[in-house]
């Protein structure tokens, strides 16, 4: 009788390592096929890590090359004889060079953001640049030459041009206008009439 029992006893224990053993190996399977996925993590972090710095390092380098290409643009822009005034879509002063400043009679700081119609300036040419704003919807460009009384010289003559600028979609983003003095031209073609 105590052999039997020693016996199945013996078997139930067997049967309960046996048991572990299989549980301990479906264990160790289980942690080798996670330490796999997690060395499949690792590789796929370090692969976004190093486009991330690529592509920081390239945003890095399109920045500094806008920024560079609009400190030329602007350093064009303030060394032109002529006159510039740009205007956004919605008819707020964006931009404005030293030259349009004399030309105006406004300074860019007090009207740049600002809505054209509301610049006080000389009246002669703020009144033909607001027109201009308003027509841009139906026309590309409009040439005129307006007289303007200039406080440190009797009469100016400007050549007021403005067109419109469109942006990347070919919608219109606002309208540049260019300021020309033609005084000395016009003068000499009086002085030969």
């Amino acid at each position: 009788d105590l052999g039997c029992r020693g016996a199945i006893a013996k078997d139930d224990g067997e049967n309960e390592a046996n048991a572990l053993l299989v549980s301990a190996q479906d264990l160790h399977r289980r942690f080798l096929a996670d330490q796999h996925d997690l060395k499949g993590l690792e590789s796929r972090y370090e692969k976004l890590r190093e486009r991330s710095v690529r592509q920081a390092q390239r945003f890095e380098e399109i920045q500094e090359t806008f920024f560079l290409d609009l400190s030329r643009v602007m350093t064009i822009i303030s060394n032109i004889e002529d006159g510039i005034v740009f205007a956004d879509r919605d008819g707020n002063v964006a931009l404005l060079n030293a030259a349009a400043e004399d030309l105006l009679g406004v300074k860019a700081f007090a009207v740049v953001g600002k809505p054209l119609c509301d610049m006080q300036g000389r009246a002669e040419l703020m009144s033909i640049l607001v027109r201009d704003l308003q027509r841009m919807g139906d026309v590309r460009e409009t040439k005129q030459t307006v007289d303007v009384h200039h406080k440190e010289q009797d009469l100016l003559y400007i050549k007021c041009t403005t067109s419109r600028v469109l942006d990347y979609r070919g919608q219109t983003a606002g309208s540049l206008s260019v300021l020309e003095d033609v005084t000395a031209e016009i003068k000499t073609d009086q002085l030969k009439n």
